[in-house]
């Protein structure tokens, strides 16, 4: 229940100037799914960097240095690992040989103090499940697809990874959690978000609609790199749906036919929360679920609902 954005500008479209103002839309926009914490990485002189704070997307205030090409974003909802412990918020630093990466996560991922010890990776005092994915790249010494896919099919929850390395090279590792990348491709640059109606209310916002070109497809299962040059290139990994098995719904009473699926209550009790705010009771979510909804399905019909509300979109807009 966390939010992915970025951008990278390939051709030098945008000034600084122009990029502070574009993640500033973007994660203001992203925070309808995370007000906890909110971080961006970057790569200035072949140096990564990375800016976080515990605090809402709406407060951050963003001063890129000249020629940065690619941010990498993320706002958090907390989950595991206090965000005011700074260090707990995304995203994260790791280093392997010859190089060095930031990770943001969108999901919540299970048993990550079992996996580190059956792996033998060291303690941190980083309590976020999400730095295990960290940790497992590290141990594979390198920022490559087959590390990546390596971590992906290691971890075991829902996911989608960013990573960004320190040559300007954006990873996106694409589980059962959504994500969209627009190409602009006649202006040279690259926007990402976690959904597509994030993305579409901060091009409005911007007024860069018109230069829309097309939408890059990524599945879950696929590891996509966006190059410092703005190609791209694509691998796969074994992906398990960790949603995979839906109930039979067959009567009145709420007797059903099912193998129990694997349900993540934490996730579900998250959207619960989120549900209520939009006027659905707890029974509501239960339904759905019976009925064979996946949670991710149920997070984003309660995010279209908050965009087909006009209300909702001015006090969103009140408080960036």
């Amino acid at each position: 229940m966390c939010a992915l954005l970025g951008i990278c500008d390939y051709s030098n479209c945008f000034t600084s100037r122009n990029k502070n103002i574009i993640l500033s839309v973007l994660s203001a926009e992203s925070q309808i799914r995370g007000t906890d914490a909110t971080g961006i990485a970057y790569v200035k002189n072949n140096r990564l960097q990375i800016y976080k704070k515990p605090i809402p997307a709406h407060k951050m205030r963003y001063n890129l240095p000249p020629n940065v090409k690619t941010v990498m974003g993320h706002t958090r909802m907390t989950t595991q690992g206090s965000e005011k412990h700074n260090y707990n918020n995304h995203p994260f630093f790791g280093r392997v040989k010859n190089n060095t990466f930031a990770l943001a996560h969108n999901g919540i991922l299970h048993g990550d103090s079992e996996l580190r010890k059956t792996l033998n990776l060291p303690k941190t005092k980083i309590e976020t499940d999400s730095y295990i994915a960290v940790q497992i790249i590290e141990k594979e010494n390198s920022v490559t697809f087959d590390s990546l896919r390596k971590m992906a099919e290691t971890v075991w929850g829902s996911f989608t990874f960013t990573v960004l390395d320190k040559y300007d090279n954006l990873y996106f590792v694409r589980g059962d959690n959504p994500l969209c990348i627009y190409h602009f491709a006649d202006r040279g640059f690259y926007l990402y978000a976690s959904t597509e109606e994030i993305l579409q209310k901060s091009l409005k916002r911007l007024g860069i609609e018109k230069y829309y070109n097309h939408k890059v497809q990524i599945d879950s299962g696929d590891i996509l790199r966006i190059a410092s040059n703005g190609d791209i290139n694509k691998s796969k990994f074994q992906y398990i749906d960790y949603y995979p098995k839906r109930y039979s719904y067959y009567n009145s009473q709420y007797t059903f036919d099912y193998d129990l699926p694997v349900i993540d209550e934490q996730y579900l009790s998250m959207l619960k929360q989120i549900a209520r705010y939009y006027g659905y009771t707890d029974r509501d979510i239960d339904e759905l679920v019976m009925e064979g909804w996946r949670l991710d399905e149920i997070e984003l019909m309660l995010y279209d609902d908050f965009y087909e509300s006009d209300n909702e979109i001015e006090y969103c807009l009140k408080r960036v």
